[in-house]
């Protein structure tokens, strides 16, 4: 009996584990299925540290060799960017009674003075680049580097505003100082809350061919007011960023090697090589004139024209099949698992419209346009706006803004103004934007901001436009209903 009874709860028991197996997630098993897959992770910042300078270097080789490695960065340039940056827009409002205006003559000033630090004598402090430059720096950085640092030198002597930036390359900030008696990271040093309180930064770039030995410490140590390390947080407490093309980084090297080989087997192909083979050791063996020092054949080839070969040599063709009938599939399908890495649609990614329809180009179009907002949000808020805050300071102070300084917090009212897309069927986008205005679901302003421009600067330019009409004897109002009537009535 007792046997029996230990035989039946051996079964009740496994039973049991099964349906409990039943239970658990299908991912989490571990057979043969799944041996190759991890069982483990590891913290934010031992899961950087041991890949960081492996991932960056290779991100950087990827953008500077890989066509879509490159085309990536030109995109992100083009089109979180764009063509004049993230431009200032002064909101400042004052209270007149119980209303709120607009304040146009502190507006003008402040958009004046910014537009005059942005210049490239003013931004950085070697005097090479724009904001604008700086901008399209800050995301190509971010983007193949994963992160961005940059010093606000405030107090600069070699300007009028006595503010500029200073572009620091990431591998500066010391990734094997870890020290965690003073709270030190792979270079940043925090508080008690995790909170970055310093940077330690290297006073040469460790891979530096032209080394100077003139400092006398190895690193200097930025205090975390002085500094904005930027970069796109996957994990809570993370400390450093990792490159933007890591999910897409093998795929886009294997094609590009793939690529590159298909390409010498088809210009192999395109020769069409052969090889000369003796078959009859006891015949004719040809004289010294028709062989080179090691007794080879040797035959002169020109296009078109063929020879008899002398007795006893037999030709042998060599014929690559190239190129590979599955090349163009198998090359898409790869990018399309890279372009999905990269957060873009494969159309945009692999500028190919060829097999695109209106709808699919639309759809790929406005989701790589809606990711393109997400990053020109997350710049804003983490680069252009801090940037902004700490050159009002040091205008204020400096007197290149004429404003006073108590006001501070009222000459923060801006805005910010990313670049913004024509629509892929102007004329639907215009009827839309005018029905919308007609039911005031939409203000002018706002229609404007969507196509990037400022309903002022609009404005003034109609009042320009209509003033230097009037004085030339032009009638534009009698012109624009011309227009109108004419378009309904090619629209009927």
């Amino acid at each position: 009996m007792t046997v029996i009874r230990d035989i039946w709860r051996a079964f009740v028991a496994h039973k049991a584990a099964k349906q409990r197996a039943w239970r658990e997630f299908e991912a989490a098993g571990t057979g043969r299925l799944f041996g190759d897959w991890v069982t483990e992770s590891l913290g934010p910042d031992s899961d950087v540290r041991g890949s960081l300078r492996v991932l960056r270097a290779r991100s950087r080789h990827l953008c500077q060799n890989n066509d879509y490695g490159k085309r990536f960065l030109h995109l992100l340039d083009t089109n979180v960017i764009g063509p004049k940056g993230i431009e200032l827009r002064a909101e400042v409002k004052e209270r007149q009674g119980d209303k709120l205006v607009i304040d146009a003559a502190a507006n003008e000033k402040i958009e004046r003075a910014w537009q005059a630090w942005c210049k490239k004598n003013n931004c950085t402090v070697d005097k090479k680049m724009s904001f604008r430059d700086v901008q399209g720096l800050f995301i190509k950085t971010v983007a193949r580097d994963g992160e961005n640092i940059t010093r606000k030198i405030r107090g600069f002597d070699n300007n009028d505003f006595k503010f500029a930036l200073q572009m620091i390359e990431a591998d500066q900030l010391d990734d094997q100082l870890n020290d965690e008696a003073r709270r030190i990271r792979m270079g940043v040093q925090k508080n008690e809350w995790n909170e970055p309180v310093g940077y330690h930064i290297l006073q040469n770039h460790p891979q530096e061919m032209f080394y100077s030995p003139n400092f006398p410490q190895r690193h200097a140590v930025l205090p975390a007011g002085q500094v904005l390390h930027n970069f796109i947080v996957d994990r809570v407490n993370q400390t450093r960023g990792v490159p933007w093309t890591h999910a897409a980084m093998q795929r886009l090297h294997m094609v590009g090697k793939y690529e590159q080989s298909e390409l010498v087997a088809s210009r192999i192909g395109a020769a069409k090589m052969g090889f000369f083979t003796y078959q009859n050791p006891g015949g004719y063996y040809p004289g010294a004139d028709e062989e080179d020092g090691a007794g080879n054949f040797i035959e002169d080839v020109e296009p078109g024209k063929f020879k008899a070969l002398p007795y006893g040599w037999d030709f042998k063709q060599f014929s690559a099949d190239h190129p590979n009938a599955g090349f163009d599939a198998f090359v898409k399908a790869v990018l399309r698992g890279a372009a999905s890495g990269l957060n873009l649609s494969y159309i945009t990614l692999a500028n190919d419209m060829g097999e695109a329809n209106y709808s699919s180009m639309r759809h790929g179009v406005l989701e790589d346009r809606d990711a393109w907002k997400v990053l020109q949000g997350w710049m804003i808020e983490h680069f252009v706006a801090p940037v902004y805050e700490a050159w009002l300071d040091m205008a204020l102070v400096s007197r290149q803004l004429d404003l006073p300084a108590r006001k501070i917090e009222k000459w923060q009212q801006v805005a910010w103004q990313g670049r913004r897309w024509a629509w892929i069927d102007p004329a639907k986008e215009i009827t839309a934007s005018e029905r919308a205005i007609k039911l005031r679901l939409k203000s002018r302003t706002r229609v404007a901001a969507e196509s990037g421009d400022d309903i002022e600067e609009v404005l003034t330019e109609i009042a320009n436009e209509n003033t230097l009409a009037s004085g030339l004897g032009v009638e534009l109002e009698q012109a624009q209903k011309g227009a109108v009537q004419n378009g309904n009535t090619a629209g009927q």
